[in-house]
């Protein structure tokens, strides 16, 4: 696994990590179960203001879409403008939205409606044009980390929001997740990347999984997962930092998948996503690069079902997890992605209608922004961003404004070296929570939502060595959201309760 800080290669800890967050039909890495807001993430921080710097960059991966609560499982067929959902609908986890699925993310409670969910659809963004314009490009700078923590104070009332230690399994150079139902038996399974190769954890009834079976080659990063060609079966794509190339896995719906289809795309992508962009009603795939020789967002739009045409260049920074959604509420997915550059910014780019996007918005973000989510934290019906930022040692909340703005980013401290994020409502009160892992902590935050785009501070929890990425879901159907980390060789869970 990497972890993208600035723009330096694999191995490194402080080089480049995707998660999770990463591309799941959107991405996989984050995601969002909330009961009843849309998925998504983004934390406020109670306390001081950061100098308004964007994270240099760890990777990201994941988010969650926002929208209505599903109630039972997913389909994995084809709802949201043409791509598939993610498979089950956990408890409370947000849906992908405009028609991915976030990988690894538990559905949070969205249920899919035509073109996009209540906002968020966790696709790429096609790069349509390349212009870095719109609103200023960067924002302040932080300062050095996201300062800021929120009073801790006494923890609001809840039924459950607390974690035990579940059962671990042993996954060599475990680094992105996604939890969605491949083997089409409506239990959800854990999607695990690791170096060139995606194998599954298969779920049970009781919530265990068993596995892992056998592995398949792929990429390296955080992945998309949806119904790529419409068939009802879950796909996955994704790709190596230095591969040069695109890979996507046709699912079988029984957990296994066919040999790989290579694309040529561009060197240094950090994670993809996925989503309608064009309208036509076949799923597209975007992809975030921040390293190599060529930065920004880029968009393969799909020919036929399953068939892509060549990467469209969308203008951007250092990207390293694109996420989607209906940011400006006009029933087209947009596109943003994280900043892994000293330019400390998050990239917005709005979708046109018309099969392009709208030149790129920078909005000042956290310092080393891994991953971010799209989701409702304040519940006012507009998407707002929440970003881990991995040397800011924080979450950021960007609350979103009419017409796809965003209010400047409001910090949480977390453990150190937060790297991906996952978003929830763990305890049950109807408000979107929000964790962690932290890779230097070797810890998972959680951060109980107030409603209002603020979140208190609860404990944390171990999460083994290294810990990469963190999805959630509830893995065991008795009601409340349970979490999954990739750490170093193996995948853990913290059951909720």
């Amino acid at each position: 696994m990497c972890l993208a800080v600035l723009i330096i290669g694999c191995g490194d800890p402080a080089a480049n990590t995707d998660a999770g967050s990463g591309g799941g039909t959107g991405t996989g890495g984050g995601t969002a179960i909330g009961g009843g807001t849309g998925g998504g993430g983004g934390i406020t921080d109670a306390g001081a203001d950061d100098a308004g710097t964007n994270d240099a960059g760890t990777n990201d991966a994941g988010t969650d879409d926002a929208g209505t609560d599903d109630a039972g499982t997913d389909d994995a067929g084809t709802d949201d403008g043409g791509a598939a959902d993610a498979g089950v609908d956990d408890a409370g986890t947000a849906d992908a939205g405009a028609g991915t699925t976030d990988a690894g993310a538990a559905d949070a409670g969205a249920a899919d409606a035509g073109t996009t969910d209540a906002g968020t659809t966790d696709a790429g963004t096609a790069d349509a044009g390349s212009v870095d314009a719109g609103g200023s490009d960067a924002g302040g700078v932080d300062a050095g980390t996201d300062a800021g923590t929120v009073d801790a104070g006494p923890p609001p009332p809840f039924d459950g929001g607390s974690f035990v230690a579940g059962p671990q399994y042993t996954v060599a150079s475990a680094s992105w997740l996604a939890f969605a139902d491949f083997t089409s038996d409506g239990v959800g399974d854990l999607l695990v990347v690791s170096t060139n190769t995606v194998r599954l954890l298969v779920g049970a009834s009781d919530g265990g999984f068993s596995g892992p079976g056998p592995g398949f080659t792929a990429g390296s990063n955080y992945p998309a997962v949806t119904d790529l060609n419409l068939d009802g079966k879950l796909d996955v794509a994704n790709a190596s930092y230095s591969g040069g190339f695109i890979s996507v896995l046709f699912g079988r719906g029984d957990g296994s998948f066919s040999p790989p289809t290579n694309y040529p795309g561009a060197s240094g992508i950090g994670g993809m996503t996925s989503a309608d962009f064009n309208g036509d009603g076949l799923p597209d795939l975007a992809l975030a690069q921040y390293g190599m020789t060529t930065l920004g967002v880029g968009v393969h739009f799909a020919l036929d079902a399953g068939v892509f045409g060549p990467r469209v260049a969308l203008a951007g920074d250092s990207n390293y997890h694109p996420f989607v959604g209906d940011f400006d509420r006009d029933g087209f997915p947009d596109l943003a992605a994280t900043t892994v550059s000293g330019s400390n910014v998050l990239s917005v780019f709005l979708n046109a209608g018309d099969g392009g996007f709208r030149p790129r918005v920078a909005w000042p973000g956290g310092q080393n922004a891994n991953e971010g989510v799209a989701a409702d934290f304040d519940g006012d019906g507009v998407l707002d961003i929440c970003t881990s930022n991995y040397t800011g040692n924080s979450v950021s909340l960007l609350l979103g404004r009419d017409g796809g703005a965003f209010a400047p980013p409001a910090f949480t401290a977390v453990g150190t070296g937060s790297a991906f994020l996952a978003a929830g409502d763990f305890n049950r009160d109807g408000r979107l929570d929000v964790a962690t892992s932290n890779f230097s902590a070797a810890t998972a935050s959680i951060l109980w939502g107030n409603g209002d785009g603020g979140f208190i501070r609860g404990p944390d929890y171990p999460a083994g060595s290294s810990p990469s990425d963190i999805v959630a879901g509830d893995f065991n159907r008795d009601g409340f959201i349970d979490l999954a980390i990739a750490s170093s060789n193996s995948v853990r869970l913290l059951m909720g309760r």
